[in-house]
């Protein structure tokens, strides 16, 4: 029930960042589907090498937001991006 309640949430969040007005939208420079690609990606990682856990979800949306905000947006970690981060990896654990 826990998982199915998570990932709806997360898809809510995802949809309506993806929105035109979205709030990510404004700190990202119109990068938010790049910058949610390289938060997949990094996740990805983080998870086929075991860092990414329902513990470590936190300190690991951390660390990927500040990499991908500056890799992608030449920004620097926001609470916005971490909280992008974390939606993005518990969808991830969700599956």
């Amino acid at each position: 029930m826990n998982k199915k309640f998570l990932a709806v949430a997360v898809v809510s969040l995802l949809t309506a960042s993806c929105a035109g007005g979205s709030s990510f939208g404004d700190f990202t420079g119109g990068k938010t589907s790049e910058l949610k690609s390289c938060m997949m990606s990094e996740g990805q990682v983080a998870l086929l090498n075991g860092t990414l856990t329902n513990g470590t979800v936190t300190s690991v949306a951390k660390t990927i937001s500040a990499t991908c905000a500056k890799r992608i947006a030449g920004i620097e970690e926001t609470p916005a991006t971490v909280s992008l981060a974390t939606a993005v990896l518990n969808g991830l654990l969700a599956k």
